[in-house]
């Protein structure tokens, strides 16, 4: 056994806690021990406690928008509107954000026309999300990306 120290006694000890375990990507398991909580990367909600009363926070990601990114949760993610990647990746990592369709600049599902006349809008410009190849500048690479990618997606 475990000795708990001068006075006390098995009445106001508790030998084997058990209780809710707030995991990692927001949901919540138990009863299960301390030990076994923090086996599985959780965080203890402490003895008696039951999944139905406490509130394990929710992981953020990526919450993508058109021309903007903010790390945050599914639900707040839903709600200004924006797409959520998932818990594993972050704004901070520089392809959290792009599109499965680089070539779809206007994320209509579609390259198509409207897509060849953002590249030609923005031509020559820096920053712009027409800069498919990540080159700096709208170019011919970006140009021959849309042409090259017309009709695949969607």
């Amino acid at each position: 056994g475990i000795h708990h120290g001068e006075g006390t006694t098995c009445a106001t000890t508790v030998c084997f806690p058990e209780g809710a375990c707030c995991l990692p990507n927001g949901s919540c398991i138990g009863p299960v021990s301390d030990d076994d909580c923090i086996a599985v990367a959780g965080n203890f909600q402490g003895n008696e406690s039951e999944c139905s009363s406490v509130e394990c926070p929710q992981p953020t990601g990526a919450c993508c928008g058109s021309d903007w990114c903010l790390d945050l949760t599914e639900v707040d993610c839903s709600a200004v509107g924006g797409a959520w990647t998932d818990a594993a990746t972050a704004c901070e990592d520089s392809t959290a954000c792009q599109s499965e369709c680089p070539a779809d600049i206007n994320d209509d599902g579609t390259v198509d026309i409207t897509d060849l006349l953002l590249i030609v809008s923005d031509w020559g410009l820096q920053g712009s999300n027409a800069d498919i190849d990540g080159s700096g500048t709208v170019d011919m690479g970006d140009l021959l990306a849309v042409i090259g990618a017309w009709g695949q997606c969607g």
